[in-house]
């Protein structure tokens, strides 16, 4: 029963995987020419050197070609087997998920993944993204409160609508940025490539706002002076601010007035 057993995982392990499905046909092969060989009156020795030399040649280059098949199958799987475990806690809202998507991120990360969609994610401790010093990720809708982005880049990265209360960039790559509708009441900026980012809509707590970007020695702040404005909002017992573009600026505190 043991053999029988033995060699009926044999056979599955074989049918599974390609190179042991190559190696096996190989062998078979070589035995059946072998034997054909000796049933000629013709074979020498010679003749087993000639096709002994041709079968290591042909085992050598379809071997390298297939392990690297095999390879760079196995991590296509991998990173799309990870990015579903990253779709199946998106929603979730509880510490296990965070770790669960947290070990997806290692995971896509080591196999050189820089573009991971982490939209609609939760973390009550996201501070752990920090270690991640080149990002291209999609953040949108996720909510990263007193997250800590310190001498990263994250250039061209989506925050779009993401709760970043208290959160701090602090001498971090943001150029090209969109922070389009986000939430960045207490958020600090401090030393950072503001160039080509997209604030628009987004919510902030002070009407000084882009004058405390300035004082905060950020780069590219002309570019924000000249494309943005903070405008109050909502009742007036309600010290919210929202960044408008400058040539939006008038029509929304006109539709405001009737709105609120």
């Amino acid at each position: 029963m043991k053999i029988k057993k033995r060699l009926s995982n044999l056979k599955v392990k074989i049918l599974d995987s390609k190179i042991y499905l190559f190696i096996t046909i190989t062998i078979l092969a070589a035995l059946i020419g072998v034997g054909l060989d000796l049933l000629d009156d013709d074979f020498t020795f010679h003749d087993i050197l000639v096709e002994y030399h041709g079968l290591v040649y042909d085992l050598i280059v379809f071997g390298i070609l297939l392990t690297i098949y095999e390879a760079i199958r196995d991590k296509k799987d991998k990173i799309t087997r990870y990015k579903e475990e990253i779709d199946d806690f998106r929603f979730w809202h509880s510490d296990e998920s965070m770790h669960r998507i947290k070990g997806s991120v290692n995971r896509l990360e080591k196999l050189g993944v820089n573009s991971i969609d982490l939209s609609m994610c939760e973390f009550s401790n996201p501070r752990w993204l920090n270690q991640y010093k080149k990002m291209r990720w999609d953040f949108s809708g996720a909510v990263l409160k007193e997250c800590l982005f310190l001498m990263v880049d994250i250039s061209t990265s989506r925050f779009r609508i993401t709760d970043l209360t208290n959160g701090a960039f602090v001498k971090t790559n943001i150029s090209g940025c969109n922070f389009a509708e986000s939430i960045l009441i207490g958020t600090s900026f401090e030393e950072c490539d503001l160039t080509d980012i997209d604030f628009k809509g987004a919510k902030v707590d002070r009407p000084d706002w882009i004058e405390y970007l300035e004082k905060n020695n950020n780069s590219g702040i002309d570019y924000i002076k000249e494309t943005f404005v903070v405008e109050s909002y909502g009742l007036k017992e309600n010290f919210d601010y929202i960044v408008l573009v400058k040539t939006n600026a008038k029509q929304y505190k006109v539709r405001s007035v009737y709105d609120w």
